[in-house]
């Protein structure tokens, strides 16, 4: 009787592990063919695409992963300025006065308009910065240089630009819309500051035309919870530079 119960045991284990291999086989067969033909459908999907629709993608999913990672504070947006140049007026300066990017690589200084570009070429030549950010427009503004001899303020930025890219051809292209002043600034001055929408058409109807990268930053004044502006209402506090350099970011 002993030795029944012995041999029951005995193939009773025996059964178990049959069992446990069955059901170990069963889920790899279940799970296997799922994975499998999704990796498939994925690689005949890619390869049905468009190439340059397919690098689109992968751009927009790369910069949407780079918002998240500077919104949680993973990434600093100033580290992402890379082999870059800014060129611009006194606005521009703050980039380095307050110790974000290097002073070497802001080409600006109170008063400075996009004729100031032809004092920087040499500089620039040598430099061969692989993308520039352009930010002028008060001084152009006060200066009527949507009306001059050289025609309208699109076909001289575009005359200075190129000038850029003709010692520096492989040079990426970014041109700032110009930043409105405080509200109380504007009303003081309205002839003068009520030109703004008409100058950043021109500004962005020459990225246009020569396939340049046009930064809005329309957006960065609608949402004044925060102060922006210093006492003269025009330039900015330090705090902002930083919104300012996520939303230039934002369209690379």
């Amino acid at each position: 009787m002993d030795r029944i119960i012995l041999e029951l045991k005995k193939y009773k284990n025996i059964i178990i592990g049959i069992v446990v291999v069955c059901v170990v086989i069963v889920t790899l067969f279940l799970l296997w063919p799922k994975h499998s033909t999704n990796g498939v459908d994925y690689i005949k999907e890619s390869e049905s695409k468009d190439p340059s629709a397919l690098s689109e993608q992968l751009s927009e999913r790369r910069l949407e992963e780079r918002k998240r990672a500077i919104q949680d504070g993973k990434l600093d947006v100033f580290g992402l300025f890379d082999d870059y140049l800014i060129l611009g007026d006194s606005r521009a300066t703050g980039f380095y006065l307050y110790g974000y990017l290097l002073e070497s690589r802001v080409y600006a200084y109170n008063g400075a308009t996009i004729l100031n570009i032809d004092e920087w070429i040499d500089s620039i030549q040598q430099l061969q910065p692989q993308n520039i950010y352009i930010a002028f427009g008060m001084n152009d503004i006060k200066n009527n240089l949507n009306n001059t001899s050289n025609g309208s303020y699109s076909q001289l930025l575009s005359e200075q630009i190129k000038k850029i890219l003709n010692v520096c051809p492989q040079a990426n292209i970014y041109v700032n819309s110009i930043i409105p002043a405080s509200q109380s600034v504007t009303q003081s001055n309205s002839d003068l500051w009520s030109q703004i929408d008409v100058y950043n058409a021109q500004i962005q109807q020459a990225c246009q035309d020569n396939g340049w990268t046009y930064i809005d930053n329309s957006s960065l004044v609608q949402d004044q919870s925060e102060p922006i502006y210093e006492s003269d209402g025009i330039h900015f506090v330090s705090s902002f530079y930083e919104k300012w350099a996520r939303n230039i970011m934002g369209v690379l």
